[in-house]
C-alpha cells in the first residue's frame, strides 16, 4: 500500500509568530497584540500554515513587521 501526504509550503518568506500570540476577537477575527514600548496595538491577521507551535500570519488590518514584539499568552 502506498500513501501520499500533501504538505503545504509557502512560496516566499513569511511572517511567523508563536501560536500562543494568536487571539480571537469577539467578531471571531484572528489578531496579534504588537508591543510598542509601553503600549500594545491589536493587528488583525490572516492565519496561514502552522507547524510546531509557530504560525504564518499576514496583516489584514494595520501593520506587522519582522522583528516586532508580539504579546504571548492569556
Amino acid at each position: 500500500m502506498k500513501v501520499t501526504v500533501k504538505v503545504g509550503a509557502s512560496d516566499c518568506k513569511v511572517l511567523t509568530v508563536p501560536m500562543a500570540a494568536i487571539h480571537t476577537s469577539s467578531d471571531e477575527r484572528a489578531r496579534v497584540q504588537v508591543e510598542h514600548g509601553t503600549t500594545v496595538t491589536d493587528v488583525h491577521v490572516t492565519v496561514g500554515l502552522s507547524v510546531a507551535g509557530i504560525v504564518e500570519v499576514k496583516p489584514a488590518e494595520g501593520t506587522l513587521k519582522a522583528g516586532e514584539r508580539v504579546a504571548v499568552g492569556e
